[in-house]
């Protein structure tokens, strides 16, 4: 892990060289170009708010549907845009790998980078929308950044896993859509997780996104600090994805020229 990071420090010029770069390509033949950043949220925002707040009349925790939904959003948006993103940085790269000695981890750091700016667009436009509902951060809104850093470390290392699966089923890339869309359904991102009750509960909380979009909205929308069980439990797993996905990096790389 500590090998993992001097590189992450040693190579950051070239981990933010290729998430600009990334960015350029995601964007590059579509006609909207960087528009597509603020349209995608916000497409998904009308549907989310058609389905789970005019449809199914889910409870928005007191606050606004939009904010509430938007609060769990933005972060979701950087998850699944890096898994999306992250998949294929090493088998859509291959000439790379082949040719230039580098640390190939750098390519999965930097489309997680890449992601990130899609995710602060989002939160510019919950900013928005805050100012917009005249809703007022407080002092436990600082909690965002020590669960922002979770979720990180989370993303991180499921990139890294996904897309070293990647290299040796290549299925897995294109199954990456079902498993997205489905794992969102089982985070609370446009619903509460008061709603699961019973023993459902205490196996709910094992999906650390859970915990983590929940913690975002106890510290931005309640004022009050995260449920602490809840975000230890998913940094403890975001913890372990991470350092056991560098290992298995770190262990393959090597071999990663003669099987791309």
């Amino acid at each position: 892990m500590l090998a993992v990071l001097k590189e992450i420090i040693h190579w950051r010029h070239l981990i933010f060289f290729l998430s600009v770069s990334f960015t350029k390509v995601k964007y590059k033949q579509t006609y909207l170009r960087f528009a597509w950043i603020i349209l995608n949220p916000l497409a998904t925002l009308v549907i989310f708010n058609f389905i789970f707040s005019r449809v199914a009349s889910l409870p928005s925790e007191g606050v606004p549907y939009v904010i509430f939904n938007l609060t769990a959003l933005a972060p979701w948006i950087f998850f699944s845009t890096s898994i999306s993103c992250s998949v294929g940085a090493l088998t859509d790269n291959f000439n790379l790998i082949t040719r230039i000695n580098f640390p190939r981890i750098t390519l999965i750091f930097g489309s997680v980078l890449s992601s990130l700016y899609d995710c602060i667009v989002t939160y510019l436009i919950f900013i928005a929308f805050m100012k917009f509902y005249d809703i007022k951060l407080g002092m436990n809104a600082f909690y965002f950044f020590l669960i922002f850093f979770i979720q990180l470390i989370f993303t991180t290392g499921m990139c890294v896993l996904v897309s070293l699966l990647n290299v040796y089923l290549r299925d897995i890339q294109h199954a990456m859509f079902v498993v997205l869309q489905s794992w969102m359904l089982f985070s609370p991102v446009g619903y509460s997780s008061g709603i699961i009750t019973g023993k459902v509960r205490d196996f709910y909380f094992l999906n650390p996104m859970a915990g983590i979009l929940e913690s975002y909205r106890d510290c931005l929308l309640h004022n009050r600090p995260p449920d602490w069980p809840n975000l230890l439990l998913a940094g403890l797993i975001s913890l372990a994805i991470f350092v056991s996905g560098c290992y298995l990096f770190k262990r393959q790389e090597p071999n990663l020229s003669d099987i791309v």
